[in-house]
Order: structure tokens, then sequence, then C-alpha cells
């Protein structure tokens, strides 16, 4: 790891992210204000479920675009309807939010690993999203996983 690398910014952000979702765990109900693009709510059970199943997702995306990138851009990710997606949102619903946080406390241990193995040239590797096109491995852990998790640090913060 150098200098400039993000990975201890990372770490750091992910420290604090896990502490705000611990203050949440013993709280229930509510529901987010809507979407602007969608108008989309969604409930305290649906966030959490979101985040326990987005983190593994993102996380194993990363590991294989890493470890498959030779030069040209690797296919990566999924849409906002995606099956699997929408699975672990309505499983928030039926799962209670102390399971749901000992899955996302483990799955944030896996992402500390992931984040301190990653290898020499990682920040090479570049992934092709469906919707979104060319992006560096770099913006990719940035937006789909250390600040999402932060985005729903802050829902689950101002439905409280």
């Amino acid at each position: 790891m150098t200098d400039s690398s993000p990975i201890s910014g990372w770490l750091q952000r992910l420290d604090a992210v896990e502490e705000r979702l611990q203050r949440e765990v013993d709280k229930s109900g509510g529901t987010t204000s809507p979407d602007p693009g969608t108008g989309e709510a969604w409930e305290r059970g649906q966030l959490w479920g979101h985040i326990a199943e987005f983190v593994p997702f993102w996380s194993g995306q990363i590991v294989d675009l890493i470890d498959e990138y030779v030069g040209q851009p690797i296919g990566y990710g999924r849409s906002k309807d995606g099956a699997e997606r929408k699975a672990g949102i309505d499983a928030g619903m039926e799962i209670a939010i102390s399971t749901l946080w000992a899955e996302v406390r483990s799955d944030l241990s896996d992402l500390r690993h992931i984040l301190t193995a990653l290898p020499a040239g990682w920040q090479r590797a570049v992934g092709l999203h469906p919707a979104q096109g060319e992006q560096p491995a770099e913006a990719i852990i940035e937006r789909t996983l250390i600040s999402h998790l932060e985005e729903h640090a802050t829902q689950l913060e101002a439905i409280s």
C-alpha cells in the first residue's frame, strides 16, 4: 500500500460507518424520504436487507474484476431492478434486524480483508458497467461500497 492509496481512508470510513450502523440496530419503524428520482421510499427493514445484500455482492464483483483484469475493461454490475437486489431488500422485512446486522458485520470484516489484500496494480483495473460505462476499480469501490454504505447509514439515521 502506498501513501497515495485510498485504502487507509476507506478502512477509517468503514470503521466510522460500522459504528453508525451499530447505533441503528435496536431502532424500529420508520420510512425513508422518497427518492428524488423514483419516488420510492423504503422501510427500515428494507434498508437493512439491502445493506446485507449489497456488501457481499459488490465485494465479490470488485474481487472478480481485479482478478480478471488483463488490460481490457471487465464487465461487472447489475441493474437496479435485478431480482437478487430486490430479494435482498424484501428479505429485510422478514428477517430480524439483529440477524441482518450480524451478516453486515461479517461482510464488513470480509471487505476490510479484501481491501488490505488488494494485489499490486489493482488500481489499473477497469470495469465496464452496463449502464455507467467504463470505470476504474478505485471509483467502483468508492461508489458501490464505501459511499453506498455511508448513504444508507445516513438514511437510517434520518428515520430514527
